[in-house]
């Protein structure tokens, strides 16, 4: 065992085995050391998911976010949002939940989008969310989607396709969330999409 006060005889080389529990390294010996590099190779993809940029969905025809609720196409509007904040990018939804012995008795939020869709073609709707258990549902022409989120922290893609052959048609969608347990709570809106497939 090598005692504190003969510690710089020891090798500024030394391998781990050498260096005891109890010795104390000194910024110089840390300076010394050498270290092996650890090399990833992470498919790009992952990255951009991990960097919390969205998945890559097509050519983008409307994008309406909270900082962006309006376009020259299309528009956001929410019914009782719980707050809508642009600095985090969220509007925060309160979970549809009923609250007298009607099932019309109900509170939470609900969030529009109203759009137009210039030219004739197959295009996805794309729903940008989190929650710790919500289940989203979204409704449009395309009827009713809904997809399940488990974290505050992860986003989760709800999409619909649509089919257009009218140009110029004007479509609607409308989303709201539910706890999975029936309860109030709260999921997180983060950006509402339209995507040209063909």
């Amino acid at each position: 065992m090598t005692d504190v006060a003969t510690r710089d005889t020891v090798p500024l080389t030394a391998t781990a085995t050498q260096l005891t529990a109890d010795l104390p390294m000194t910024v110089r010996d840390l300076r010394s050391r050498q270290f092996d590099s650890v090399s990833l190779h992470l498919n790009p993809d992952i990255i951009r998911l991990l960097q919390g940029d969205h998945p890559d969905l097509g050519p983008s025809v409307l994008t309406l976010t909270t900082r962006a609720p309006y376009a020259d196409n299309g528009l956001l509007d929410f019914y009782a949002p719980g707050r809508w904040d642009c600095t985090a990018g969220l509007v925060f939804m309160g979970s549809i939940h009923q609250v007298g012995a009607s099932v019309g008795e109900w509170e939470g939020s609900v969030g529009y989008a109203s759009y137009t869709i210039a030219d004739p073609g197959t295009y996805l709707v794309a729903l940008a969310f989190r929650g710790s258990a919500q289940t989203m549902r979204m409704s449009g022409p395309f009827g009713e989607v809904s997809m399940a989120s488990n974290s505050n922290a992860q986003t989760s893609w709800l999409t619909a396709t649509i089919s257009t052959s009218t140009p110029g048609e004007k479509v609607w969608t409308n989303f709201s969330a539910r706890e999975d347990h029936g309860w109030a709570g709260l999921a997180y809106f983060e950006e509402f999409s339209v995507h040209r497939l063909s």
